[in-house]
């Protein structure tokens, strides 16, 4: 089946032509292993009738955007499929860690009392929060993040009641909301360790770029409450233990010649001791030091900003919204556009002071697509990088063959020194399935959390028979 969790990176027809242009299965020097795919079985829980809920061994249907850390468990999310499932309880988020064991059950949507009691804690007059043991699970984001304990970041849609406390009353009201939550796989079944928090549903949850650190702490964006009739716009880190406003739009931004404040922040993407990387804009006194900035307390530090020297020539006009920063949150990579140089937009690295800063990749420079298959980046979407420097890309590559031109996306990833990129997997490939050889259709792929410390690299695979895969690939 082809997943609702995976996003189009379609190329319909030209897919099979480019499959005919590259000649092998897999890429070369690249290890595939299959780690979930559609068909095969866990227990997750099922609704039986005159009994409730137990447990049950069911299908894994299709999959959202993997996770990998540095023991080589990965985490997705996942369809279910089988008797007793409905679409209210068919959301999951599974492990699998190497070797022979089967994948564990880490959270599913529909069961009752996944909900605890650890929410944000209602600020002020007038403010509103989850009232305790009424919320269940109902949708679950594509994209997960593992760390290297197994705890898995998520976010999804609750369905609860409210709780709003005023000077004269507490009122209630049924509603829906996004929240982000973690929890570990525990035996055959799961443990809910606390939703950290909750913020207005928004459409796009099934796209969030969900990013753990080693302290089991998430980051979100959302609108803080200051006073009753006030709140402001900001981003937050939230553990089953812990949870801190970084900084909101109201912050001062220290070390200007001059007073001024965050405008607006990018979706945030959290390092160790709670370091967040995120885009930032400055109110008008102070835009031409809009750019990367990070820090786990409202003294953001810049990493690099609009106006400053780009490597290869000319100076950065912007930034995109995401940033890739290393587990440890020594390094981040990012993509930029540039003005005035010889190339106008590329992915970079640089530490987190903005020293060493490098061109890793550009829209127009030459880059391998699989054995043999030379083109060039046409458009760059994601980046990130690991402890040792290593860079994963999420672009497409245009090649030309038999008088066609092609733009597949794909997955690359650099040597630690940020050179010699390897193609990891590309749209119009195969790859081995079991006894099978089957043809990439489309790729879901999370570079935030999509890489370890050890070069490692999960993606999911959708074919051209309507089935997929989790798979991770060891260059």
């Amino acid at each position: 089946m082809t997943s609702p969790l995976v996003p189009s990176f379609r190329v319909t027809a030209a897919a099979a032509l480019l499959g005919a242009c590259f000649s092998s299965t897999g890429i070369a020097g690249v290890t595939y292993d299959v780690r979930a795919k559609t068909g095969d079985k866990v227990k997750a829980w099922i609704l039986q009738a005159n009994v409730g809920y137990v447990q049950s061994k069911v299908r894994q249907g299709s999959f959202g955007a993997p996770s990998i850390n540095d023991k080589g468990s990965v985490g997705y999310a996942c369809i279910l499929a089988g008797t007793g499932l409905s679409s209210f309880r068919n959301n999951s988020v599974l492990v699998r860690k190497s070797g022979k064991k089967s994948a564990k059950l880490a959270i599913q949507a529909g069961y009752p009392n996944v909900v605890s009691d650890t929410f944000l804690p209602p600020v002020g007059d007038g403010a509103t929060h989850p009232y305790p043991g009424s919320g269940t699970l109902y949708r679950i984001s594509e994209n997960v993040a593992i760390n290297n304990k197994d705890r898995v970041g998520f976010a999804g849609q609750l369905l609860y009641i409210l709780e709003t406390v005023t000077k004269d009353k507490t009122t209630y009201k049924d509603t829906d909301t996004a929240v982000y939550g973690t929890t570990i796989p525990k035996g055959s079944g799961f443990r809910n360790v606390g939703l950290s928090g909750f913020i207005s549903y928004f459409d796009g949850i099934k796209d969030v770029i969900m990013s753990i650190n080693k302290e089991g702490s998430v980051t979100y964006g959302a609108d803080f409450l200051i006073t009753a009739d006030k709140s402001v716009p900001g981003f937050a880190f939230s553990s089953p233990n812990d949870y801190g406003v970084i900084a909101t739009t109201d912050a001062n931004v220290i070390g200007l010649p001059y007073p001024t404040t965050f405008q607006s922040f990018s979706n945030p993407v959290i390092a160790d001791n709670n370091v967040a990387y995120v885009v930032a804009d400055i109110s008008d006194t102070g835009d031409s030091f809009d750019g990367i900035w990070q820090g786990n307390n409202p003294d953001l530090q810049p990493v690099v900003v609009k106006n400053s020297a780009a490597p290869g020539g000319g100076s950065f006009t912007d930034f995109d919204g995401t940033v890739g920063p290393s587990r440890n949150g020594k390094l981040c990579a990012f993509i930029a556009n540039v003005s005035g140089g010889s190339v106008s937009r590329a992915v970079y690295r640089a530490n987190s002071d903005g020293s060493g800063l490098k061109q890793i990749a550009a829209v127009g420079s030459s880059v391998t697509a699989n054995d043999g298959v030379k083109g060039a980046f046409s458009s760059l979407q994601l980046a990130a990088a690991n402890n040792l420097g290593r860079v994963v890309i999420l672009g497409s590559v245009s090649i030309s063959s038999g008088g066609n031109s092609y733009n597949p996306k794909g997955v690359w990833v650099s040597d630690n020194s940020g050179d010699n990129l390897t193609p990891i997997a590309v749209v119009g490939q195969s790859i081995k399935i079991g006894t099978k050889s089957k043809q990439i259709e489309a790729l879901s792929f999370n570079p935030m959390a999509g890489i370890n410390s050890k070069g490692q690299v999960s993606f999911t695979a959708s074919f051209k028979d309507r089935t997929s895969a989790v798979i991770v690939a060891t260059p």
